[in-house]
């Protein structure tokens, strides 16, 4: 739970971050940004620019929350509701 409200929270921070500068500084992302791993210098980085590398820290990055998620799986019981009792 603890992970999924940081998660949560990041997410909220960049949409809201992106919205700002988009909106209130009249600065738009699409036009003036350029990709760091593709452009830099160094090789290390440029690999990480490749479809072969998204493809793996997609896939690892779905086992990663799978195996986060398997104890609320196992210790969160569902609630039952009965027609007589409110």
């Amino acid at each position: 739970m603890l992970h999924g409200s940081i998660a949560s929270l990041i997410h909220i921070s960049f949409s809201l971050s992106n919205s700002i500068i988009d909106k209130g500084f009249k600065i738009h992302w699409t036009t003036i940004n350029v990709d760091f791993f593709s452009t830099c210098r160094q090789i290390k980085w440029r690999h990480l620019n490749s479809v072969y590398m998204a493809k793996h820290i997609c896939i690892f990055l779905i086992i990663f929350w799978i195996l986060i998620t398997i104890p609320t799986l196992i210790y969160v019981k569902p609630i039952q509701f009965t027609s007589n009792k409110r």
